[in-house]
């Protein structure tokens, strides 16, 4: 915990969360609380006020803090993009296998598969493992097709007895794969690498049109003194589209906004988009980061199966223009500092849960602190100062 007197007052925090279709209601209610249990584990009181819809895709409510240093009022804005995501959202399992089988084909024959598992193995044999048990699904079906053929033609003998065990193993392992399969969310994967190639080749005008909105929405706030920090917050596959959007700003704007606009991310997945041929414009827009001041602080698990961690994909994709930069760190949320033993070893099986952590109160307070950096009286740039 940061001991040194209260410097935000004022905050206001614009949260793009990741490719889900639910939105800003769902959303709200489980921040609520989320910061309800975390109130009363910190002890400071958090005011949570009526979420109230400003448009179609901007929702904010405000937030009173009562620290022991000072009162720090937050205006939380959760810009919405759901509707995005419905409109890409693969409608059936054929199509979300059509378009996976695409994305795969695309990350092999380009190389970006080779340059992600360096980045992640986990991640990447993770995204693959839907594959693989199609791959058995498959085999187990060519060889149960064959049993059948022996038991219909000829008599129980010692060739057919290795085919029906052969078939049985088949079988088995394929029950054993699907067993294993519910302990990764395998279509999530295929969606979310599905929309890191919509991205990185510019399919969806729909999505290009919010970013534009996005972008023009913090260029206004940046003309108003009222907030003492501006904190943009990325979450899983918005902390690509949190980068994206803060470069833009940044290529927009004719001042330095490195001390009031900082940038958190969390569950880093830049990569995916960035590591593509066709990521060129991502690619670009790091750099445009990396030439800043802006302060970027990515917090992403080792145990996070669908993230990137400890990654700087700015020093990965634009390494001859940009080493690295004292207010841009890439760490671990160390969560098994954060849960008794038990908890920890029911967190790391279920990697689903694993990845909503971040936004979720833990069983104690750590280095980790996702409610003080949105709500506490300290800035981006002074708790990446502490790291």
């Amino acid at each position: 915990m940061l001991d040194s007197p209260s410097s935000v007052h004022t905050r206001h925090v614009l949260f793009i969360g990741g490719f889900d279709p639910k939105g800003a209601s769902s959303f709200y209610q489980q921040h609520k609380a989320e910061l309800g249990h975390y109130s009363v584990l910190s002890g400071i009181a958090h005011t949570l006020g009526a979420r109230q819809r400003v448009d179609e895709n901007r929702h904010t409510w405000t937030t009173l803090s009562e620290h022991p240093t000072g009162t720090t009022s937050t205006v939380f804005e959760y810009l919405a993009w759901d509707d995005v995501v419905r409109s890409l959202w693969a409608r059936s399992p054929i199509e979300l296998s059509r378009r996976g089988l695409r994305c795969l084909w695309n990350f092999i024959i380009s190389g970006s598969m080779v340059r992600l598992h360096k980045l992640a193995p986990a991640t990447v044999r993770a995204a693959l493992f839907p594959y693989v048990l199609v791959l058995l699904a498959l085999v187990a079906i060519f060889i149960g097709t064959l049993f059948i053929h022996w038991i219909l033609l000829q008599t129980v003998s010692t060739y057919s007895l290795v085919v029906m065990g052969t078939a049985l193993a088949a079988v088995l392992a394929t029950g054993l794969a699907w067993r294993g399969l519910k302990g990764v969310p395998s279509t999530w994967f295929l969606r979310v690498v599905d929309f890191a190639t919509t991205q990185a080749e510019g399919q969806s005008k729909a999505l290009e049109m919010r970013l534009n909105a996005w972008t023009s929405r913090i260029r206004t706030l940046l003309e108003e003194p009222h907030a003492d920090e501006i904190l943009v917050v990325g979450y899983s596959a918005g902390s690509s589209l949190a980068a994206s959007v803060l470069a833009r700003v940044l290529a927009q704007s004719s001042k330095d906004q490195g001390n009031r606009l900082n940038l958190l991310t969390l569950g880093n997945c830049v990569p995916v988009a960035a590591a593509l041929p066709s990521g060129t414009v991502v690619r670009t827009e790091l750099e445009t980061l990396g030439a800043s001041a802006v302060a970027w602080l990515d917090y992403t698990a080792p145990i996070d199966w669908g993230a990137f961690p400890l990654s700087d994909p700015i020093a990965v994709f634009t390494p001859q223009a940009h080493s690295a930069h004292a207010m841009r760190r890439f760490v671990s949320p160390q969560f098994h500092l954060l849960f008794s033993p038990a908890t920890y070893l029911l967190l790391k099986k279920n990697k689903y849960r694993v990845h909503q952590q971040y936004l979720q109160c833990p069983e104690r307070i750590g280095t980790y602190d996702y409610f003080a950096m949105i709500y506490g009286t300290h800035t981006l740039r002074q708790r990446i100062a502490k790291i």
